[in-house]
């Protein structure tokens, strides 16, 4: 793990963290260890797609516009609370739209956190073909050709920056 020195002064225990990395690399592993609930509370779309009755992990992608809604109010809901310990979970690299959310947040007076969980393309590809909920290959490519960049466009507005190298698989 690799923690960036801030670029801002932390000065609050409301948190609004963000996550980063490529489908499979270890971000809801990595964040559940790091932010354990129920101090934290997430807003991630795939657990918001769990609960759509016509969710079927081998086609989530058919329920991703609906979660995606839904993880958007619930943003803006914590917004609206001005306290918390919320986590982001999301690839990234949509860079416009985390720069748009890591603002909103800073303007509500939340501390930004950003937490980058790298792992190779390969990686990320053999460790998505093991699991139930399928992510196309294709998503998974070009999503690998934008994370980086994304993450040099984000890592400026958050407070602190912490980039953890998960490609080493333990089990």
């Amino acid at each position: 793990m690799r923690s960036l020195t801030p670029t801002k002064t932390m000065t609050n225990a409301n948190e609004m963290i963000f996550l980063m990395g490529l489908p499979a690399a270890g971000k809801s592993t990595t964040s559940g260890r790091m932010f354990p609930e129920p101090e934290h509370t997430f807003i991630d779309c795939d657990r918001i797609k769990s609960e759509h009755p016509e969710y079927n992990p081998r086609e989530a992608y058919k329920v991703h516009e609906w979660s995606t809604t839904r993880e958007e109010q619930l943003f803006m809901q914590a917004l609206a609370s001005g306290s918390g310990k919320y986590v982001v979970d999301g690839t990234g690299t949509n860079a416009e739209k985390m720069v748009r959310r890591m603002t909103q947040a800073e303007a509500m007076g939340f501390t930004v956190r950003l937490v980058y969980v790298t792992c190779t393309l390969s990686t990320s590809l053999r460790r998505a073909a093991k699991r139930t909920r399928q992510v196309p290959v294709e998503m998974i490519r070009e999503k690998a050709l934008n994370i980086a960049t994304s993450f040099e466009i984000v890592a400026p507005y958050a407070d602190e920056v912490t980039v953890i190298d998960n490609d080493t698989d333990t089990k």
